[in-house]
């Protein structure tokens, strides 16, 4: 039996992706956010020194070509590194697949990186980014997949899973991480090859 490489959705007792929104099928050149892809017409601000992550479900094998973020919120001297990372066997963020780099963030728009990994599904990976500054903000996707929640009770989920973390090269491992409540993260877009 070979070693695990990373979390699949079979093994998180989730059903197929087409329950959350069809069966995906990716269309060459177009972005996705991850399930589901509906975005908030605000921005979800973060802190520096934090790197968030939250899950992309992949269903089948695809090739990414682009990774990128839409500023909404600009910092003078703004820079956001992103990375995406494999899962671990208790389905958070462990293994770095690719530090993508930085983009600028002391302007606003879409701002990309050129990649060239494949994601193998099914399976999940998380989506990364860490600021250098406060204050940067980023286009959010609302009803994010969840990590269940804390307690009996509660009423937010966890959604982004998150560590302190100096900017800077991404962490492999990704290591210690706490899952933070919440409805939104920050939509990180990948394009497909």
């Amino acid at each position: 039996m070979s070693p695990k490489r990373g979390l699949h959705l079979r093994e998180l007792n989730i059903p197929p992706l087409d329950v959350f929104q069809g069966e995906l099928a990716y269309t060459s050149g177009r972005y996705y956010i991850g399930v589901p892809e509906k975005l908030s017409p605000s921005d979800q601000g973060s802190v520096d020194d934090q790197l968030r992550t939250s899950p992309f479900f992949v269903s089948r094998d695809i090739q990414i070509d682009r990774i990128g973020v839409h500023v909404l919120t600009a910092q003078a001297t703004g820079s956001t590194r992103l990375g995406i990372y494999e899962s671990g066997d208790d389905g958070l963020p462990h293994r770095l697949l690719i530090d993508a780099g930085t983009v600028d963030t002391s302007t606003t728009g879409f701002k990309e990186i050129t990649i060239a990994v494949t994601l193998r599904g099914p399976r999940i990976y998380f989506t990364s980014y860490v600021h250098n500054v406060d204050g940067i903000g980023l286009r959010s996707r609302t009803d994010s997949r969840s990590f269940g929640f804390a307690a009996g009770g509660d009423t937010i989920p966890g959604s982004i899973v998150n560590k302190t973390h100096t900017f800077g090269v991404l962490p492999d491992p990704f290591g210690a991480a706490s899952v933070g409540p919440g409805f939104d993260s920050n939509a990180i877009y990948l394009r497909v090859v």
